[in-house]
Parts: structure tokens; C-alpha cells; sequence
């Protein structure tokens, strides 16, 4: 697609993206009722992401041969998590990082062997569908420090980013991190935060629903120290990569990432550093929600005298539900936010409190992710008997019939590919 086309889209596209996000329909959302359900015990299950309408969750799981293999999960019918195999060359190894909101599309990283060594494996993207699994490539082929990973897929599954080895503009002898937007076969770099001399990193980690928005960290100059860098959270759209600033600049240790994003890209998640609410000379981390050019931090689950930590790491698709992981005195607890309430609850608290469910026994301390409408909700916790356990609660959904807003995104952004 030529530029004058892509910016004359732009607005359309976000429109789009919009319209989609407030539509509703009494069909398509999927309408389980508030409970909680034990998944079982899968060995070395990782849980990465989950399918728009909350059917499919994707992933890892460690095979009879103690490999990790990069998996599809229906939690909504009986089948075992399917195995989406590894690309065919070098060691067994793959996981699986997102998928499309059908579920249909799964991207993430497999072991390949390096072009400058048979003998050494590293990590490419792939995308798989319809039971084959592709790889993308890399930004650049250098021999031994080759590696790409894909995070982040579109929701038609057409656009995916991650990001992947380039030569350090610095020092072309250097290899770095950059992150890339992979469609149509062409996987492109989008460049990096800071042209200063100190260091070159960017990696994306989240994409907008229609692919055109994508987000980040890469290294930007310190703001208390020029000859320094810290990760900063980044927002690229239109070819521009802007940073999202910090809760906090001037902490003892300055930094911020970007984890998550809406379905219309207008809304992002993340995490920065602030000063330790009890002793100012030191820095924690503090989860944020992004919109409108404002930051605004998230808190925390304890209260003095901590520990504090709050890390956002899903959010839903029109951005009013945040979910991740925070520290208390009994170690970290899945949490989950909301923009109506504007309070961070344990997600404990709110299974048992909301729903009635006794979870004696149970103990939730890994972030879940998190469907489209913010109903759905699968973790890894353990369970009574010490075993890790995935579970999935369905919380009273939060935004009717959200999820039929992403299906018709799906359909217009095909339309427009295929056109395109």
C-alpha cells in the first residue's frame, strides 16, 4: 500500500475500530455464567493469551519428552490442548505468545537452527493457521545472533509485531533488539526512541486491533542523565514512534514499559516507576493506564507498610478492565482493575465476594488474561493439592456484547486486505 493511501485510511480505520468496539449484538457474545472452573493440571503449561470471545486460550506445555511445545487450548470443550509442533528445523522448542481474536491465528517463537551454526538453535517468529506453522524470518540474516519473536498478532490475524535482531545503528558490529511489523509477508523494522549515542533497543509487545497501532518499550536518553538510557514505554502508529513518558521522572530509577493496548489503540497499559510510597529514596514499579497523552497510575494492593508492586499485563478491549499481578504481604496476587470503580481488587476478593466461590486452598498469584468484553478470565494458580492449575472465571460481563464488535472488525479489516 502506498503512503497516500495509508494516511488518507488512517481516520477511517480508527473509526472503524471505534464503532466496532460500541457495537452490540445479543448473538455472539459468549454467555457463560459467573463461575469458576478448574482446567487441570497440564504439565509445564504457560498460559499467554486468550481469544477474543474467551474460547481459546494459547500458550506452552511441556511434552512427554520434556520439550516446550507451543499449544492451542479450547477450554470450552473436553479435547487436551492441541500441539501446534515447531518449525522444521534445529531443536524441539516453541511457544506460543497471542492469537487472533477467533482463535483461528497463533503467533509466537519456535527453535530454528542458525545460519551461521547448524549446531546452535535460536528463536524465530512464526505464525501458524489451518494446522501450519510458518516462519516469519528476521529483520536481517547475521549467523549467530539471529532471533525474532512474535508477541502480538492483529485481530484478523493479518499484522503481527514482536521483534527481532538488527545491527546497533551505533555499531553496525552490535546486535540489537528492534522492533517489527510483520504483514504480507514483509516484516519491517520500526526503528527505535533515541538517536543519542547510548544505547539502541525497541521491542513490541501489543497491537491495536486492526494492526495499526503498536506498542512497547525502547531505550530513550535518561531524563536525569543524558549520558544514560531507560526504558520507556513507546506508541508507534503512521510510521512514528512516540514515547509514552513515566508516572515518574525523577525516581530513583527511571523506567517504563507498555504491555498491553484496546482494540481501537486509543487506550494502553503498562508499567513505571515511581518513588516507594514509604521510603522516597527507592523506586517500585507501579501499573498505568494510558489515554489521552495522560498516564495514570493504578496503585497498588497493599498499603503501608507494602511491599508495593503492580504490574499490568492484559487489558480489555474497549480499555476499561486491567488485570495483572500485584505484591502483598502473602506474596504477589492477581489483581484486576476498573475504570467504573476506579479500584484495584484482588481477583480473589472478587471471585469469592462476587460470586461466592470458596478458594480455600486455592492460591492465585500469576496474572490471568483476558477476554475482549472482560468477562472471561483464565490463570494458572495452585490449587489444595500444591499442583499448578489452569482455572477460568467468568466474572458478570462488564460490556455487553463487546466481542461482536471485535468480529465485526475482523470482517471489515479483511474486506479492506482484500481490496488493498
Amino acid at each position: 500500500m502506498d503512503a497516500a493511501v495509508g494516511e488518507s485510511d488512517m481516520p477511517r480505520r480508527r473509526l472503524l475500530a471505534t464503532l466496532a468496539c460500541l457495537a452490540v449484538s445479543t448473538s455472539l457474545a459468549p454467555a457463560a455464567r459467573a463461575s469458576f472452573v478448574p482446567l487441570g493440571v497440564v504439565d509445564g503449561l504457560a498460559v499467554n493469551a486468550i481469544s477474543a470471545d474467551g474460547s481459546y486460550i494459547v500458550g506452552s506445555y511441556t511434552d512427554t519428552d520434556g520439550f516446550s511445545i507451543a499449544m492451542r487450548w479450547n477450554i470450552t470443550g473436553t479435547d487436551p490442548p492441541e500441539d501446534l509442533g515447531e518449525l522444521p528445523s534445529g531443536a524441539i522448542g516453541s511457544e506460543a505468545h497471542a492469537t487472533s481474536a477467533d482463535g483461528s491465528a497463533v503467533v509466537g517463537e519456535s527453535l530454528v537452527a542458525s545460519a551461521g551454526n547448524p549446531n546452535l538453535s535460536v528463536s524465530e517468529a512464526f505464525l501458524w493457521e489451518d494446522g501450519t506453522m510458518t516462519g516469519l524470518g528476521f529483520l536481517q540474516q547475521l549467523g549467530n545472533n539471529d532471533q525474532s519473536v512474535a508477541l502480538a498478532v492483529s485481530a484478523d490475524g493479518a499484522v503481527i509485531a514482536g521483534h527481532s535482531r538488527a545491527p546497533d545503528p551505533g555499531n553496525p558490529s552490535k546486535r540489537v533488539s528492534e522492533a517489527f511489523r510483520w504483514e504480507g509477508g514483509v516484516m519491517t523494522g520500526l526503528g527505535f526512541l533515541a538517536d543519542d549515542g547510548n544505547d539502541y533497543a525497541s521491542e513490541a509487545l501489543a497491537i491495536s486491533g486492526d494492526g495499526e497501532v503498536v506498542v512497547g518499550r525502547a531505550s530513550n536518553t535518561d531524563p536525569n542523565n543524558p549520558s544514560k538510557s531507560v526504558d520507556e514505554a513507546f506508541r508507534w502508529e503512521g510510521g512514528v514512534m512516540a514515547g509514552l513518558g513515566f508516572l515518574q521522572d525523577d525516581t530513583a530509577k527511571v523506567r517504563s514499559e507498555a504491555t498491553g493496548i484496546s482494540l481501537d489503540g486509543s487506550t494502553v497499559i503498562g508499567n513505571s516507576n515511581v518513588d516507594h510510597p514509604d521510603t522516597p529514596s527507592a523506586s517500585v514499579t507501579q501499573a498505568f493506564v494510558w489515554r489521552d497523552g495522560a498516564m495514570t497510575g493504578l496503585g497498588f494492593l497493599a498499603s503501608s507498610p507494602g511491599p508495593y508492586q503492580s504490574l499490568a499485563t492484559g487489558v480489555s478491549a474497549d480499555g476499561s478492565v486491567v488485570v495483572g499481578t500485584s505484591k502483598t504481604a502473602v506474596g504477589p496476587e492477581a489483581f484486576i482493575w476498573s475504570e467504573e470503580t476506579g479500584e484495584m481488587r484482588s481477583l480473589r476478593a472478587a471471585i469469592e465476594e462476587d460470586l461466592g466461590v470458596d478458594l480455600t486452598g486455592w492460591t492465585l498469584d500469576q496474572a490471568p488474561v483476558i477476554s475482549a468484553d472482560g468477562s472471561t478470565l483464565v490463570a494458572l494458580a495452585t490449587n489444595p493439592d500444591g499442583e499448578i492449575e489452569a482455572f477460568v472465571t467468568y466474572l458478570p460481563e462488564p460490556a455487553s456484547g463487546l466481542y461482536a464488535g471485535v468480529a465485526l472488525l475482523i470482517a471489515l479489516q479483511r474486506r479492506r486486505r482484500a481490496r488493498d
